[in-house]
């Protein structure tokens, strides 16, 4: 039997990361899960930290469908890309405006 590496993934031979680089590494990951991930999930990330529910019972699997502020009749739908519409279906939902879009996902 020889000492030759060559059969043994270079992976394996590495040297193992210092506690701090763990620590470094779960603290990113941490950060990650708990931000919005997708441009799907930051609207629906901004409407429910603003107090809004999802509808479980939807009658669209197009659509995820957050409740609307308590003033107003109606929904959000928001789309798998990330589209922003308002109304009381989703077939008279209209997109939003830029500025409340911008609003409710705290770029304005």
């Amino acid at each position: 039997m020889t000492n030759d590496h060559s059969s043994i993934s270079p992976y394996l031979l590495r040297p193992l990361r210092s506690l701090d680089e763990v620590q470094r590494d779960l603290k990113k990951a941490n950060a990650v899960t708990t931000q919005a991930r997708t441009i799907h999930d930051r609207p629906v990330a901004a409407l429910t930290a603003r107090g809004e529910r999802i509808v479980e019972d939807a009658r669209t699997t197009k659509y995820t469908v957050p409740t609307r502020e308590a003033g107003k009749a109606g929904f959000y739908y928001i789309g798998k890309a990330g589209a922003l519409h308002a109304g009381r279906t989703v077939t008279e939902s209209r997109p939003v405006a830029a500025a409340l879009r911008a609003r409710l996902l705290g770029e304005a």
